[in-house]
């Protein structure tokens, strides 16, 4: 029995440490989509603006450019839910140049985390500064 609690006690923090890697790799992920998908939408907007988006949001329908007859972001992300929010429970900011904050909230069974934030630029991509792209 001694030998089956030790295993329980080094077990339980690998399997949370795996599941937490797991989600942050996937509002990694969820952003990267995002962003490829709103430079994509600017590209081929006529006016290259999006209508800011001041208040955190998961509905990527909300998220059009500025267009005469507006893009929609929706229209160029897969994997959001059938109403056009995302599957991540992030939240999303957005400037008329396309930078986006994304807004994570993580909750486990012992401790709240409080949001963070992470801010992504069309011009600032895998890491690196892509100016002129």
């Amino acid at each position: 029995m001694a030998i089956l609690g030790v295993l329980v006690a080094v077990a339980i923090p690998n399997v949370s440490n795996f599941i937490g890697k797991g989600k942050t790799e996937s509002y990694e992920t969820e952003l990267h989509n995002i962003q490829t998908a709103v430079m994509t939408m600017l590209a081929e907007s006529t006016t290259g603006l999006l209508t800011p988006v001041t208040t955190a949001t998961d509905d990527m329908d909300t998220v059009q450019t500025t267009d005469d007859t507006p893009l929609v972001l929706s229209g160029y992300v897969t994997g959001l839910n059938t109403d056009g929010t995302v599957k991540s429970g992030c939240t999303y900011k957005f400037t008329a140049d396309g930078t986006i904050v994304q807004t994570m909230l993580w909750l486990s069974s012992t401790v709240l985390f409080l949001p963070i934030e992470v801010r992504s630029h069309p011009l600032f991509l895998f890491g690196r500064w892509a100016p002129g792209i």
